[in-house]
C-alpha cells in the first residue's frame, strides 16, 4: 500500500523532471508558460519501455 508521504515524494520528483526538463529547452529571459511539448517528451521518456513491452507482447497500451 502507498502511503501519502510516498505519492506526495513521486508527485514532486515528476514535477520536477518536468520543469526541469521545461528549463533546459527553453531562453531563461523569455521564460513564461510550461510548453505541451515538454510534458509530451517526459511522457514519451517515461513510458518508452512500457509501450516497447506492450508491442513485444502484442497488447494495448492503457497509457494513450
Amino acid at each position: 500500500m502507498l502511503s501519502k508521504a510516498n505519492v506526495a515524494n513521486q508527485r514532486e520528483h515528476l514535477i520536477l523532471l518536468l520543469a526541469n526538463m521545461d528549463v533546459r529547452n527553453k531562453n531563461l529571459e523569455n521564460y513564461t508558460l510550461m510548453s505541451s511539448g515538454s510534458v509530451a517528451k517526459l511522457m514519451d521518456k517515461i513510458f518508452k519501455n512500457y509501450w516497447s513491452w506492450c508491442n513485444y507482447l502484442r497488447c494495448e497500451s492503457n497509457t494513450r
